[in-house]
């Protein structure tokens, strides 16, 4: 529930709403996405018109309100590693009928002129039936890692196992590299989008709980542990601040040069990530915890998250006049010009 105060504070990024029946026009997507269920109708349009790329955040949703049942009936009878194992396996080998699907009918995932592949897309990238697997993988590779940890703690670890915690997130963390920027993965992306990774992505987590791995006191440095405690602010209103900033700050393209505008970009991604982060997610976390402690919530904290607010609306706004207002004394010159140059 940590995500939803930031998700709430998203405006509009006018995207045309897609899909079909709910939610079909504006008002109706809206509804969706303040009560986080975008990402589960068929045709939910990603969240759109109101920051599509919110879908994970409702897509995380379904699965924290159905985790204990779904806890109850697929890990709590898996007594042993190997039938965690065996689960492991079959949710990693779900990870192909969306992409098998998409060999078959030929479908070109990129073409916006594909009215089924785009349908189908938007189905495979966020509704929660096609993430299931990764789902149930997380939870059944949480007792694997409990155990490979008491064998540790024990001196009973196997050589194999042991050469994977020591090394595992360095491992995982150069495959991913090797992946993304000397591979193409984009021919198989349903695949990877949809578990294929989940064995990498779980060695990754399970090494870093572990805490044995060399790379890890590099990744523990302050400066990157705080980006990724902004990573999540910044990922969710990066479409916001890009908007915000396109709509404003490209007026200003005529006077400050293009160069310029779109280089500025990153740092207003920067910039909102960090806002975000000390504005809402700081507050509501202590919010949250004096709620268990029952002690009050800091006046200061309120203070933080209405003076966040307040600066995205007083931020768009000069985006927003800052071209108009060049606008306007450029007529004026170039009237001066032509009255006293002529």
């Amino acid at each position: 529930f940590l995500f939803y105060p930031t998700n709430r504070i998203v405006f509009p990024s006018m995207l045309p709403v897609g899909g079909c029946g709910f939610p079909g026009t504006v008002v109706g997507a809206l509804l969706s996405v303040c009560l986080m269920l975008h990402s589960w109708p068929l045709c939910g349009g990603h969240g759109g018109p109101w920051n599509h790329i919110s879908w994970f955040v409702s897509c995380l949703f379904a699965f924290y309100v159905t985790f204990d049942w779904w806890y109850r009936i697929l890990v709590k009878p898996l007594r042993t590693v190997r039938g965690c194992l065996m689960v492991f396996i079959l949710c990693y080998a779900a990870a192909c009928p969306a992409y098998l699907v998409c060999r078959y009918y030929t479908v070109n995932l990129w073409n916006f002129g594909d009215g089924f592949g785009q349908q189908y897309s938007q189905f495979a990238y966020t509704h929660p039936l096609t993430h299931f697997a990764s789902f149930v993988g997380g939870m059944v590779a949480a007792p694997i890692v409990g155990h490979v940890d008491l064998l540790m703690s024990e001196g009973r670890l196997p050589g194999v196992a042991e050469v994977v915690v020591r090394w595992g997130f360095t491992g995982a963390v150069a495959f991913l590299c090797c992946l993304f920027v000397f591979s193409s993965p984009w021919r198989r992306y349903l695949f990877w989008w949809n578990g294929g990774l989940l064995p990498v992505h779980c060695i990754l987590i399970g090494a870093a709980a572990l805490n044995q791995d060399p790379l890890l006191a590099i990744v523990e440095n302050r400066f990157l542990v705080f980006g990724g405690t902004i990573s999540y602010p910044l990922y969710i209103l990066q479409v916001v601040a890009g908007d915000l900033w396109i709509g404003g700050g490209y007026k200003l393209v005529p006077y400050v040069g293009d160069f310029v505008v779109r280089h500025a970009l990153p740092f207003v991604f920067l910039a909102a990530g960090v806002a975000g982060h000390f504005g809402v997610d700081l507050p509501v976390r202590s919010f949250l915890q004096s709620r268990k402690s029952g002690k009050p919530w800091s006046l200061r904290n309120a203070t933080r998250v209405t003076w966040v607010l307040l600066g995205i609306v007083a931020v768009s706004s000069v985006l927003h006049y800052a071209g108009r207002f060049c606008d306007a004394v450029f007529r004026v010159l170039d009237r001066l010009l032509l009255r006293f140059g002529g």
